[in-house]
């Protein structure tokens, strides 16, 4: 099995290491943004699906719990494999997401959280068992650390960029109408913004 794992190795040693990470690295932004995006902008998350901040953040902890099956999705990939589980986790997350933002009440926050933690919980995992199989065994440790760059990003630009769609009139161009507002903002309170609320 050691000699099969070897000549895994040995065979994609010729793929571009950096494009992977490049890769890896523009997917997992997005994947941790989706789940970082609910904390900062919890009451107004809470205002666009008309439930309260007590029960909004109950939404965040079931998403947090789902991703407990990440074990699972391990004993899965050495199964099949980490690259359906990589897809999947997207999939999930995207799916999730879109769940969230199209006004289907609680119910629908409920499954699109539960997606979102199921996708994570599938992604993340298996993105970095993918490729430290591929980095050379000196370099894998820093190719996981630049990879890890996404979680930062995702808080410094990923949030700042979701803040400015979810109350669009510091940057003029988007409105609250905006098709982009929905997907990425999550979800637009029924009632307009006041500056107390941001």
């Amino acid at each position: 099995m050691s000699s099969e794992r070897c000549t895994l190795r040995d065979r994609n040693a010729s793929l571009p290491v950096a494009g992977l990470i490049a890769l890896g690295l523009a997917a997992k932004f997005f994947v941790d943004t989706s789940s970082q995006i609910f904390l900062p902008f919890l009451p107004i998350t809470a205002a666009g699906l008309g439930i309260s901040v007590l029960a909004m953040g109950r939404l965040v902890s079931v998403m947090s719990f789902a991703g407990l099956i990440a074990p699972l999705t391990g004993a899965l990939a050495d199964k099949i494999g980490h690259k359906p589980l990589i897809r999947s986790g997207l999939l999930l997350c995207g799916a999730g997401m879109l769940l969230i933002a199209s006004d289907l009440g609680l119910v629908g926050a409920l499954a699109g959280m539960v997606l979102n933690g199921f996708g994570v919980a599938a992604f993340t995992p298996n993105l970095h068992a993918y490729l430290s199989e591929r980095l050379p065994y000196d370099k894998r440790a820093r190719g996981l650390g630049i990879l890890e760059y996404s979680w930062a990003l995702a808080g410094i630009l990923g949030l700042f960029l979701a803040g400015h769609l979810i109350y669009p009139r510091p940057l003029g161009f988007l409105t609250s109408r905006s098709l982009l507002h929905r997907p990425i903002g999550v979800c637009t309170p029924a009632k307009p913004l006041n500056d107390e609320m941001v």
